[in-house]
Formats: structure tokens, C-alpha cells, sequence
């Protein structure tokens, strides 16, 4: 638009640059399936994403049985295993420290 000398599409004269006023149309309708497409999968995302830590203390074997997922509830909305810290005593589920992202490495 700016290589024409146009600055805003209202510019635009409705006769003589009629092809370009019909190209808006088709820009705007592309911006607007890129964007609902783009909430539609972030929203994908975070659906996925809140299952990751119930798999990954599968994977890791936090969770070997049904009832360790209900005592990792149970212990994120009761009292501490004594002698114990709290995030030690339950798994990646209620780990509010517990990550997908990837961490940077150590430089060393």
C-alpha cells in the first residue's frame, strides 16, 4: 500500500481502484481465519497442556496406581507428610514448580 501512496484503505477511490478494495476484502477474511484458527489451537494447547503433568508422573512412575493420584490430591489439600517439604511428597500433578518449558542449559 505504501509503495502505491496509500496510507489507509478508506484512500482509495471506489471506481478507479476498485481491484484494490476487493484485495481488502479478501486481506481482512485471511486475517480473520488466521486468527480464529490461531485461538482455536491455542486453546488445543492448553487442553493438552493440563494433561501433561498427570503423564509425565506416569511416565516417571510418581503415579503407579490410581490411589497415588488421590493421595497427591489429598496431600495438596491437607496437612504435610511430617518430616517431609510438601513439594516432595507429591508429584508433578499439584507441583506448582513443575515445568514443561524447556530450561536453558548450564554453560558449563
Amino acid at each position: 500500500m505504501r509503495a502505491n501512496g496509500i496510507e489507509q484503505w478508506s484512500d482509495l477511490d471506489s471506481i478507479s481502484q476498485k481491484n484494490h478494495i476487493e484485495q481488502k476484502d479478501i486481506f481482512l477474511s485471511t486475517i480473520s481465519e488466521i486468527n480464529q484458527e490461531r485461538k482455536r489451537l491455542k486453546n488445543e494447547a492448553s487442553i493438552a497442556r493440563r494433561s501433561l503433568p498427570l503423564i509425565a508422573g506416569v511416565l516417571e512412575g510418581t503415579y503407579q496406581n490410581y490411589e497415588k493420584i488421590c493421595t497427591d490430591e489429598r496431600l495438596t489439600h491437607g496437612p504435610v507428610l511430617p518430616g517431609g517439604s510438601f513439594l516432595a511428597s507429591i508429584g508433578p500433578l499439584r507441583d506448582g514448580n513443575w515445568t514443561v518449558e524447556r530450561r536453558p542449559r548450564d554453560s558449563k
